[in-house]
């Protein structure tokens, strides 16, 4: 699979467009075709060429895919119901459980953001790949972007180009440090293929790790193992990679594709617009702090984005209100995921006693994957202890700020 570069041909003048989009990820092109649909010019720059792999496990809930809203089975490679969950690698602790029902799918990011990159083109957006930016201006009216190879003039701008991206600096956005979280993956392609146990099931880690976890993802031909957590573990990921390898029944010499990567939490004063420019996605911080899963929400925040964007363009109505309407549907639920997340990182021995006993857990987040309770649906169900809960999470965040400002 290839998305291609359309070439605009509208000569001098159409290097002006209405929207320019810098990342194709999921965010960029998802926003990038939003827009083209509805009959707005969207130009979209990466500075890769397209298929490119990216660090991430590529697991698609069945609730991102319905946000998606398109069929991705060309490059579905895996379609899981089933997890195994252990703790401290530990055998003896593993509990498997099963679901009637699929609650996600494994790709790889290369053919993914390569398709959602072509549906971005059919619905007419331009694509240049291989377009690194050099400089952006902000203006009242509008922003002049500058790249390796040419200028390119847009009403309104927007950053998709992730958690390492560099559009907001560039515009001078003066962002608050995100609460990051980082992670280190692999990849183990098995002699005889993967194995039976992991035909349609994941594989979950937990206790080794702190503030996150270890993972096994199956691909059609390999497997990808990770390890992530808060940011203070980093110097130890490489050595916990390898023991999560071995507990899997691997050999860590075999493993390839090594990895890392930063998760962007966002910070709760952290802008997501300044004048016209709009940030979506992993470029705004807007990841699951309790799985670290951050495609549902760069596709959700860039649904949000075109529709106020379109608005604003149309009717002159304030970019304002994409933060506003992100407040409503994702800032929410990243607070109350952050709740759950320091809580249940914090004691994951205590969660994983109760869950032995009874599957409240599973039920609780296979309702989530499956999109049919948000994390604040979860919390309503809490009643009273919600509260307490949320000021014991924020005590836990102040520990681990503490620790990653230490190192």
């Amino acid at each position: 699979m290839y998305a291609a570069t359309r070439h605009d041909p509208r000569g001098i003048d159409g290097m002006r467009y209405d929207v320019i989009v810098v990342g194709a990820g999921p965010a960029g092109s998802t926003v990038a075709r939003e827009l083209a649909k509805r009959g707005i010019s969207v130009a979209m720059f990466d500075r890769a060429a397209f298929p490119r792999d990216k660090p991430c496990g590529g697991a698609v809930s069945t609730k991102c895919e319905k946000q998606i809203g398109l069929n991705l089975s060309s490059v579905i490679e895996r379609t899981v119901s089933d997890v195994s969950i252990t703790m401290n690698q530990h055998p003896p602790s593993e509990l498997f459980r099963s679901s009637s029902k699929p609650f996600g799918h494994l790709t790889q990011r290369r053919f993914l953001d390569a398709l959602l990159a072509e549906k971005a083109l059919e619905a007419g957006a331009v694509f240049r790949q291989r377009t690194r930016i050099r400089s952006i201006e902000p203006m009242d009216t509008g922003v002049t972007v500058r790249t390796s190879d040419d200028v390119f003039c847009g009403r309104i701008l927007v950053a998709a180009d992730g958690a390492n991206g560099v559009t907001a600096r560039l515009c001078g956005i003066n962002l608050p440090k995100h609460n990051r979280s980082i992670a280190l993956e692999g990849n183990i392609s098995p002699e005889d293929g993967v194995p039976d146990k992991w035909f349609n099931a994941i594989g979950i880690d937990f206790g080794s790790m702190d503030g996150g976890y270890g993972w096994i993802l199956p691909k059609g031909d390999h497997l990808n193992i990770g390890v992530g957590g808060y940011t203070h573990v980093g110097p130890k990921l490489r050595t916990e990679l390898q023991k999560l390898v071995k507990f899997y029944g691997h050999a860590p010499e075999a493993l390839w594709g090594l990895r890392g990567h930063h998760l962007p939490q966002r910070h709760e004063t952290s802008a997501v617009v300044s004048g016209n420019v709009v940030l979506i996605g992993d470029a705004a911080g807007l990841v699951d702090p309790l799985t670290g899963e951050g495609i549902f929400a760069a596709v959700h925040s860039a649904q949000i984005a075109a529709a106020s964007i379109a608005n604003h363009l149309n009717n002159n109505t304030s970019l304002g209100a994409y933060q506003q309407n992100l407040e409503k549907d994702i800032f929410s639920d990243i607070r109350a995921a952050k709740t759950l997340h320091d809580l249940f990182y914090r004691w994951p021995g205590i969660f994983h006693r109760i869950e032995r006993s009874k599957p409240l857990l599973w039920h609780a987040m296979l309702t989530y994957f499956c999109g049919d309770a948000t994390y604040v649906d979860l919390s309503h169900k809490l009643g009273r202890l919600w509260p307490v809960m949320r000021t014991a999470s924020r005590l836990m965040r102040t520990i681990s700020e503490f620790k990653d400002g230490a190192k």
